[in-house]
Order: structure tokens, then sequence, then C-alpha cells
């Protein structure tokens, strides 16, 4: 019982963390000499470039990686020079280019050096040899009781998330798996109105690119940060996962709406069972098409959306035979299989069914 089936644990523990990989960063960055001047800078001026940085601060970054660039350069022999004018020239022509970005209002790829993701790992209290897995999305959106339902708890129990209070803290909330066997540490990301800062900067100022995976999870509509979020997971070779929770809830309620009286004591299961099929099957299609009318605007490819009741979760995780699921199943084993094979553990010939 737990989120790793047992027949991986064993498999699990062999695993290695992934490498940050800087030609990975470079292969996405907006131009390369904006992120050859981001690594120079944080390579020669250290820990303070590198805050700087993550603070969205891209221009302060270039400009003092081009000073970190031209003075090294003038350092070495003459015959070096000229090469150091033209790196300065390049590094000069990035910065403006990235400040006539800002002034037409095109959102800057911010680029993480190696400095900022070991900061990042500090934060977020990352222990080598667990999966690290990010939930994010609004507040109210279901956040704690997801968690809950993946590390096998109900909403209350002890060790849970708490539940039902309004989110207005602006750090992360960290669980651990109540299971030692359980390598996996699962986080609550405060969301994006609970923080001021822009859209476009919450993925690196919420150090994101550090997860095993991301869970962007809605409850009524997408917003301009879980765009942002698969943009960026997308970027940084992340798997993402558009998750729509409460779904039982949804289906009462339009069950309701089609004139059904859960208060009426002599209910007819033949009606109940046939309102059911209907507001599931109309809401599952509500649902994708609303995800795939948000993935076209935002120039997304479209992708599953993950349709699920946390108390179908929980039975899943608990190895149980889930009443009315949807997508609980699959969302679990996906996540599994994505997870090890990202870490080179297990193969799509070897996946978990």
């Amino acid at each position: 019982m737990g989120f790793f089936p047992p027949s991986v644990l064993p498999l699990v523990a062999g695993g290695k963390d992934i490498a940050f990989s800087a030609a990975a960063v470079v292969a996405f960055a907006a131009g390369e000499e904006v992120a050859g001047a981001t690594v120079a800078a944080a390579g020669s001026l250290g820990e303070g470039v590198a805050l700087g940085a993550a603070l969205g601060c891209v221009g302060a970054v270039v400009a003092v990686g081009a000073v970190g660039v031209a003075v090294h350069y003038r350092s070495q022999a003459k015959t070096t020079a000229k090469a150091a004018r033209d790196e300065l020239q390049r590094t000069m022509s990035a910065k403006e280019k990235i400040e006539r970005q800002w002034r037409q209002g095109i959102q800057p790829v911010v680029v993480p050096n190696l400095v900022e993701r070991e900061i990042a790992k500090r934060r977020m209290q990352y222990q080598d040899g667990l999966f690290h897995f990010a939930i994010a999305g609004v507040a109210g959106s279901g956040k704690s009781s997801l968690i809950n339902a993946f590390r096998g708890l109900r909403n209350k129990e002890a060790g849970s998330a708490a539940t039902g209070v309004t989110e207005a803290t602006h750090t992360f909330n960290r669980y651990p798996d109540p299971d030692p066997q359980q390598p996996v540490v699962w986080y609550d990301i405060p969301g994006a109105n609970t923080l001021n800062i822009p859209d476009w900067q919450y993925f690196n100022a919420q150090g994101l690119y550090i997860f095993d995976c991301i869970i962007v999870l809605f409850d009524n509509r997408f917003t301009a940060t879980d765009i942002a979020i698969l943009k960026n997971s997308a970027r940084f070779n992340i798997p993402a996962y558009i998750v729509r929770s409460k779904a039982d809830q949804q289906i009462r309620n339009m069950m309701t709406e089609m004139g059904y009286d859960s208060d009426n004591e002599n209910d007819d299961p033949g009606l109940r069972n046939r309102l059911y099929r209907e507001a599931r099957q109309q809401f599952i299609e509500a649902t994708r098409r609303d995800v795939r009318s948000n993935l076209e605007r935002a120039s997304l490819p479209d992708r599953r959306v993950y349709i699920i009741s946390n108390k179908a979760l929980l039975s899943v995780i608990k190895e149980e035979t889930p009443r009315r699921a949807i997508d609980e199943v699959e969302l679990r084993r996906d996540i599994v299989n994505q997870a090890l094979a990202r870490r080179g553990i297990l193969d799509n010939a070897h996946a978990t069914p």
C-alpha cells in the first residue's frame, strides 16, 4: 500500500537523482548569448549574482556577466583582447535585446544556473534518493486534499495536510510519505494568487525546476500561471500533469441540475444511476473540451487531462478497487512510470500496468 506499488519499491531504492544539465538549460534559453553571459556571471561572481537572476533581474545579471567576462579576458595575453571585446559586444547586444523586449511586453526567459539550483534544493529540503513531486494551483483548488490522497491519508487523519484553511502563506509546505518505505515527498506550492509576483516569474520563483514532476491542479478554470507552468515544464523536460479535481462534487452538482433530489426518501435507484451516467459523461466531455481550448489559445499541444476525485484516488493508493473511478488509476501509473524512467530505473518495456 502506498504511492509506489510494492512491485517497484526494490527498483526505486537503487535509483539515481537527475543531474542538472547546463546544456539542457542553454537549449531552451532565449539566445545563446544570454545563457552564456548568465552562466559566466554565476561562475565568476558567485551566489549573489545567482540570486539576482532568480529574482528576474536578467538585465543586471547579463551586465555584470559582461564585466566579468571583460575583466577575465583583459588579464589574458594580448592575442585574446579582440575576443574579449567581441564577447562584450555580444553580451551588451543581448542585454539591449532583453530590455527592448521587456518594454514591448515580451516576457523574458530566465535561466537558473547551477548555483541557483542548489539554493532552491536547500530551500526545499531536497534529499538525494527521494522523489520530489510538486502540486501547484490556485488557493482553494484542493491541493491539500489531493496530497492527502496521494499519501494514503484521509482529511483530518493524523499526519494529514490541513484542509479548509485559507491559503495565506508565501512558502511551500513539504509532506513526506507517512510510510518510510515510500521514497517520495509531496509539496504544496502556494498559489500565484497569494503571491505578489507576475505569472511568468512564478515557475522560477518557486524553484519548480528541481522537481521530478509537477501536477497542475485546477478546479473550475485554467489560469495564466497554469499555462506558464506547462510551458516551463516543457523547457526543463519535467513531466507535468493537468489534473481536474473534485470530479465527484461536480458530477453531483450536475445531477441536481438535472432534477435529482438526494434528500428524496423515495429515491429511484434506476433514475439515480441514469442521471449519474449522463452527468459523468457531460462533465468529462466538457472538461476535456475546456482544457483543449485553453491549450490551443496558449499555443500548446493538446495533452491529457486527468479527471479525478480524491476518494477514488485514495482507494487506488490503498490498493483497493475504487468505486466510480475516472482517471485515478492512470494518473498514478503515469506518474510512477515517468518518474522511474527519468532516473533510468524503468524503461517502457517494464513499466507498471
